[in-house]
């Protein structure tokens, strides 16, 4: 196959998935892999992950496209522990704790929460210092595996602790992931005594 890669490939995708539209997001995805086979390190991994995630998007119970999708993550592991990835020119970067974060969540949708919370201990112990953000979203997620799995105590308690780092570093965006997940536990239990600190701290109450 001939010609360049397409950047825009990439950054549709990424735009798809936020936008929920996941069969556009795996549309692009998918007509950027046969130039990621053909590419460096950094790019080949980035767009394994992001075809990963798409994939988990849809996936559901469907055995088959889970394991599409793990196998993408897989792959991706073995690309960032080789190390020495030379730039290519992309601007696309690989890290242990984005990759298990986001292999977190699939793992999450397809209802595997232990393997979930294994992903996330991962994603922790290779989080480097300054990956603040990184920090937030490994605790949003294992607040999200919580919930799934109805525990919410323990939902409530990391979302908590989540929303001081969020207000610290003023992320709208993040606060907002962390006021549906008030909403989640609201239903469950509104007087729950750490859902109603949930409730207060976000200036819901």
């Amino acid at each position: 196959m001939g010609g360049r890669f397409d950047p825009s490939l990439l950054r549709r995708t990424r735009i798809y998935l936020r936008k929920g539209e996941f069969g556009l997001a795996i549309q692009d995805a998918e007509a950027a892999l046969p130039y990621a086979d053909r590419s460096r390190g950094p790019l080949r991994g980035k767009v394994y992950q992001i075809t990963g995630e798409a994939y988990a998007r849809v996936a559901g119970s469907n055995q088959g496209l889970q394991k599409k999708s793990l196998n993408l993550f897989d792959q991706v592991g073995r690309i960032v522990r080789k190390g020495n990835l030379e730039a290519d020119g992309s601007f696309a970067k690989l890290d242990l704790t984005s990759l298990y974060v986001e292999r977190a969540e699939a793992l999450r949708q397809f209802g595997q929460f232990g393997d979930a919370h294994n992903a996330l201990a991962i994603a922790r112990d290779n989080l480097s210092p300054e990956l603040t953000r990184w920090q937030i979203n490994i605790l949003l997620e294992e607040a999200e595996t919580y919930l799934a799995e109805q525990e919410y105590d323990d939902s409530a308690t990391v979302a908590l602790e989540a929303l001081k780092v969020v207000d610290v570093l003023q992320l709208g965006g993040k606060k907002e992931q962390i006021r549906r997940l008030y909403g989640e536990l609201y239903k469950w239990n509104p007087n729950y005594p750490l859902v109603r600190l949930l409730g207060t701290e976000l200036g819901l109450l």
